[in-house]
């Protein structure tokens, strides 16, 4: 085979792969997705069930497997998500999928955009050390500062 063959199929095994990639990414978002709406189908079943007791479905909602973030303040729950993730998402969360996170988790908020909470949150942890900034499909995102550099 000539060069110029071998190189036209090098780069079709590479589209294919970066296709395979953005798929995976776009699984990975639906699974997160999935949970989050069975958590919140959970959540509001426990409601339903103790609707009798305004507080009691209130203290059901945030008894649901999902709601891990429902009781911690905005900053411990933005560095629980990420910490979290860190294995699974080599380049950090960007700002929405952190939001995304806390939401599945039953982190609940007065705030009306949590993108503005938790963005200047995470800032913040990168300028204290304890987040690291990256870049993942052209947006920022934050990964845990006391990991290994790769």
């Amino acid at each position: 085979m000539s060069n110029k063959t071998v190189e036209h199929l090098r780069n079709l095994v590479q589209e294919r792969r970066n296709i395979i990639e953005g798929r995976e990414t776009q699984i990975e978002a639906l699974r997160r997705d999935i949970e989050r709406l069975k958590a919140e189908i959970r959540g509001l079943e426990l409601a339903i069930e103790a609707c009798g007791d305004g507080q009691a479905a209130g203290r059901a909602a945030k008894e649901v497997v999902g709601a891990k973030y429902a009781n911690m303040g905005p900053t411990d729950a933005v560095l629980a998500v990420v910490r979290a993730a860190a294995e699974e998402q080599p380049l950090g969360l960007t700002v929405r999928e952190i939001r995304e996170a806390l939401v599945a988790g039953g982190f609940t908020t007065e705030s009306q955009d949590l993108y503005n909470t938790v963005y200047p949150i995470a800032l913040g942890l990168v300028k204290q050390g304890r987040f690291k900034e990256s870049k993942k499909n052209f947006k920022r995102s934050f990964l845990p500062g006391d990991l290994p550099d790769k």
